[in-house]
C-alpha cells in the first residue's frame, strides 16, 4: 500500500482499523491508560501512518536511568498475525492481545515494558 508523502508528516493520520484489529488496540489502550494512571509509565502515543507502516502502534513513553525510554509496540489479535509481524519486524516488541483477560494484557504489557529496558524484545 502506498501513502502520499503528504500524508506521512501528519502526525494525528491513522491507519483506519476494523473488527478485531480495532478491538484488540483498544484494549491495548485501555491498559496503557491504566499503566499511565498507576505511574508505571509516563505516557504513550498512537503511532502516526509512517511508524504504523513501519510496524508500530503505539510508542510507550517510560522513565528510564537518565532519560525517557520511548518503547515501540505493535498490537495484534492473533499469534498468526503476531508471527507475520516477527517476520516482518523482529525488533519491535508485540502483544497479542486477542481475547484475554484484560489483567493479562496489563501483565503482558509490564513484561515488554521491563525486557525492553534491558535491551530485549519480547512478543508475548
Amino acid at each position: 500500500m502506498k501513502i502520499s508523502s503528504r500524508f506521512l508528516k501528519n502526525e494525528e493520520l491513522t491507519l483506519p482499523l476494523h473488527g478485531e484489529g480495532y478491538r484488540s488496540e483498544e484494549r491495548a489502550r485501555a491498559a496503557l491508560q491504566r499503566l499511565k494512571k498507576e505511574n508505571i509509565i509516563s505516557d504513550f502515543l498512537k503511532a502516526n501512518v509512517k511508524d504504523d507502516m513501519a510496524g508500530i502502534d503505539f510508542w510507550v513513553i517510560t522513565p528510564g536511568d537518565q532519560k525517557y525510554i520511548e518503547i515501540p509496540l505493535q498490537v495484534k489479535s492473533s499469534t498468526r498475525f503476531q508471527k507475520e509481524h516477527i517476520v516482518d519486524h523482529p525488533k519491535i516488541p508485540s502483544i497479542v492481545v486477542g481475547h484475554i483477560h484484560f489483567q493479562k494484557v496489563i501483565k503482558k504489557t509490564k513484561k515488554i515494558i521491563s525486557k525492553y529496558k534491558e535491551e530485549k524484545v519480547l512478543h508475548i
